[in-house]
């Protein structure tokens, strides 16, 4: 019988490589036709391994999904950008290879970054989404996250809408 394992850890500096290609495959996935060419091809260069061996060493909480000794998705978590003071935590990125996408990797993953998120003391959790981004739209509300407001955001300097949805315990 063969055994897949599954595990929720954060990443450890030898992740920066596999980091990349994840978040490569995933934007180029999500976000072809919807964001500009270029701006998406600058933002996917940005974040190659280097970007991610730095990311690591400043002790960055990232959590990945490891499959079987691959990385198959990352959350980053921190405290809210939007504000709220410290009560508000934020999953800031959450993102898996297309090939392990909609067969629940990434509840699992949400959820985890929620755990660690409410142990560290934040009582509330907010995710931004572009409203243009329906799957992951409908991948936090079905994760129970309701509707807190819209925003806006650029990409090659033109403007997006987005959304935000919050937790609470």
């Amino acid at each position: 019988m063969t055994e897949l394992v599954i595990d929720i850890r954060f990443a450890a500096t030898g992740d920066a490589a596999a980091l990349a290609g994840v978040y490569e495959r995933s934007w180029r996935e999500a976000y072809t036709g919807m964001l500009p060419a270029m701006a998406l091809n600058r933002m996917i260069a940005q974040r190659g391994a280097p970007w991610w061996s730095a990311a690591l060493r400043r002790r960055s909480n990232i959590l990945v999904l490891d499959i079987d000794a691959a990385i198959a998705g990352y959350a980053t978590l921190s405290r809210s950008r939007i504000g709220g003071g410290g009560m508000v935590g934020e999953v800031r990125e959450l993102y898996l290879d297309p090939l392990y996408q909609g067969i629940g990797f990434g509840a699992q993953l949400f959820g985890s970054a929620r755990q660690v998120l409410n142990r560290r003391g934040h009582a509330r959790i907010i995710v931004t989404a572009l409203e243009e981004n329906h799957r992951a739209i409908a991948f936090y509300r079905h994760c129970g996250g309701r509707l807190l407001g819209s925003g806006k955001t650029t990409f090659g300097g033109e403007p997006f809408a987005t959304r935000s949805f919050v937790w609470t315990q």
